[in-house]
């Protein structure tokens, strides 16, 4: 059983995981109204949400507003903010907007024509132009996540267009199940158990974590060793790309910043302390990225820091910092790419 300390904290990151999700579902709906009021379509965005969906969002708020007494006032607020900050961008929007749409939602059967749109959160329909919004309300200068993929198939995944990522993408899958192996072994012989090829019931009726952060921090260090084997394998492959393709390389990075979709609008909401002030709003298209960042002018990988288990790549007004993680336990050779962004 984990100690009284952990158990807290553990229930305390899960109402946040909820509040966040609570938060960030309230904040794609007021977008998407203040949007549609703008527009003169208000009516026509509210009854293409299903009603089991608009009690679900009443009944966020009303958990919202349990914990968090002043959010939901301030969520107002911060959309309020972020709508007068995209309407500034006409140039980024239709003159017509016909209808908009929440996506990956429980709406209305509209939802049929934007199966196709990844990575939305809100959809813009102008006659039979459809254009993807994702929206972000996050805390000014943290990472946001854009993108996330099992280890076994990211390289060739994303930077497929470039003949040498099979190799990589080989030779990571290989250090994966050595390095595993490695480390099982390893976290066996600290436990002073017998070691059969990997993790089993003994180390479960032994009472030893299966989540990376219940780990003592001896054993921690050693699972992030086992990370930094395959980061370091993930960024070769990613400096050799750079230095074959910068024009090649940079449309691969498109996707793992969050613009797989050459029609997507990113906008992004900052905030600042426990009030949630507002802080700013960014707005980027697929274009003026690729255009900030083409010919390698503002691009540029950073040297993998030791031990890190990350590295990141700058590009113009952002950074992207790539780590490998766990799926969720670590006794499985279940691994992911974690991508996220800083602006």
């Amino acid at each position: 059983m984990l100690p009284k300390r952990k158990r807290e904290n553990l229930d305390k990151k899960q109402q946040e995981a909820f509040a966040n999700e609570y938060k960030g579902n309230l904040f794609e709906y007021l977008i998407g109204s203040l949007l549609a009021r703008y527009f003169k379509i208000e009516s026509l965005f509210v009854k293409s949400i299903e009603s089991t969906y608009r009690q679900r969002l009443m009944k966020y708020e009303e958990n919202l507003r349990a914990s968090h007494p002043l959010l939901p006032a301030q969520l107002q607020l911060l959309a309020k903010k972020t709508v007068e900050s995209v309407i500034e961008k006409k140039e980024l929007l239709p003159a017509r907007v016909d209808a908009i749409l929440l996506t990956g939602k429980i709406i209305s059967s509209q939802t049929e024509a934007v199966d196709d749109l990844q990575e939305a959160d809100l959809v813009l329909v102008s006659g039979s132009s459809k254009i993807p919004v994702s929206i972000k309300l996050t805390k000014d200068g943290a990472f946001v996540n854009t993108k996330s993929g099992g280890v076994r198939t990211f390289i060739e995944k994303y930077f497929a267009s470039f003949s040498s990522a099979a190799k990589f993408q080989e030779e990571l899958n290989n250090v994966l199940e050595r390095s595993f192996f490695e480390m099982a072994h390893l976290l066996h012989e600290m436990a002073g158990l017998e070691f059969k090829g990997s993790f089993d019931v003994e180390w479960r009726e032994a009472g030893l974590p299966l989540l990376p952060g219940q780990l003592p921090e001896k054993m921690s260090m050693v699972v992030l060793a086992y990370y930094n084997k395959l980061t370091e394998v993930i960024y070769r492959g990613v400096n050799s790309f750079y230095q074959e393709d910068v024009e090649k390389f940079l449309s691969c990075l498109m996707p793992i910043v969050g613009l797989g979709n050459k029609q997507m609008l990113q906008v992004k909401c900052f905030y600042s302390g426990e009030l949630y002030n507002y802080r700013q709003t960014i707005i980027h298209s697929y274009d003026k990225v690729f255009t900030d960042n083409v010919g390698g002018r503002a691009l540029r990988i950073d040297s993998l820091s030791t031990g890190s288990g990350l590295f990141e790549i700058a590009l113009h007004g952002m950074r992207l910092q790539i780590r490998v993680k766990p799926m969720n336990q670590f006794v499985q050779p279940s691994l992911k790419v974690n991508c996220s962004v800083r602006y």
